[in-house]
């Protein structure tokens, strides 16, 4: 009988290059990836699509702050999300090299405790 398993977790020789180690030095690049404009556009639908979907769906933890000037605490549980308007703008852009920037403009979030 095959067991698929098995195969799947195994790791043949020809399957591990050993220039890939970086000298077992660690946080050298593995992978570089360049994106061109139409990546960074399509990804820019995506967000905005999974944006809207997961925001009604989201669970925003409780939140404790001690305020030592009024000598007490504030606490809030049991967030959650009333009203959500959709962003008009959604836009994923490099910054430099190494960075990207997320901009979501006219947004509006209620929620109520």
């Amino acid at each position: 009988m095959y067991n698929f398993h098995s195969y799947i977790c195994r790791v043949d020789s020809i399957d591990y290059n050993p220039l890939l180690r970086s000298d077992g030095h660690f946080g050298y690049p593995g992978l570089k990836i360049r994106f061109n404009r139409n990546a960074f556009s399509y990804s820019c639908s995506l967000i905005a699509q999974m944006f809207n979907q997961q925001i009604r769906n989201a669970r925003i933890p409780s939140f404790t702050q001690c305020l030592p000037e009024v000598n007490g605490c504030a606490y809030l549980t049991n967030i959650l999300v009333t009203n959500y308007q959709c962003p008009r703008h959604v836009a994923l852009f490099p910054i430099s090299h190494n960075e990207i920037a997320l901009n979501i403009q006219n947004f509006d979030l209620r929620s109520f405790q």
